[in-house]
């Protein structure tokens, strides 16, 4: 059995060597070589995304990491939002893919466009998505939703489309129990 990371669109051989004992001290008898073709990786977005999330206070830089494979663009939308706002957050989460037609997400929308990921192929890659146009600043709260510009159905849909709540301060606070 044979593991590890594979990439997309790669061949790999492997040489085994006829003196390779199994467990009971038995050769393999000859050598051998294997190799295999691992074909294109399905298009990937996802994030460490919980639904809310708040970003690391001393980052200088006030972006959320997703991380893409096979994806050269990103639909990307920013809504400025308010404290007071949490509660039609929670209710859009909880209703925003109950018919055909996506809900809108409380706030005010500052930012919708499409990004160019500048992503390789075949390679998971880290797109930090740019909140500035939402924040006061360094600081405030958005909620961002970022989806693929293309998808196979619907369900692949909802599936890759992150919505997190994002508060941006400088109060940190790390909590433990032991």
């Amino acid at each position: 059995s044979l593991r590890g990371m594979t990439k997309g669109k790669t061949t790999y051989e492997v040489d085994l060597d006829k003196e390779i004992k199994d467990i009971y001290g038995q050769t393999l008898g000859k050598s051998d070589t294997m190799k295999w073709r691992v074909g294109a990786s399905r298009a990937l977005l996802m994030g460490n995304i919980k639904p809310m999330t708040v970003l690391d206070p001393i980052a200088k830089k006030r972006k959320l990491p997703v991380y893409t494979m096979n994806m050269k663009e990103l639909v990307v939308e920013l809504y400025k939002v308010e404290p007071k706002d949490w509660r039609a957050y929670l209710t859009y989460q909880q209703e925003r893919w109950q018919d055909d037609k996506p809900k809108t997400p409380p706030g005010k929308n500052v930012f919708s466009k499409t990004i160019d990921t500048d992503a390789p192929d075949e390679e998971l890659f880290e797109v930090g998505i740019d909140l500035a146009p939402a924040l006061d600043g360094d600081f405030g709260q958005v909620i961002a939703v970022i989806k693929p510009t293309k998808f196979e159905n619907k369900w692949e849909r909802d599936r890759m489309t992150i919505v997190t709540w994002v508060q941006a301060t400088r109060i940190g606070l790390d909590a433990f129990s032991d």
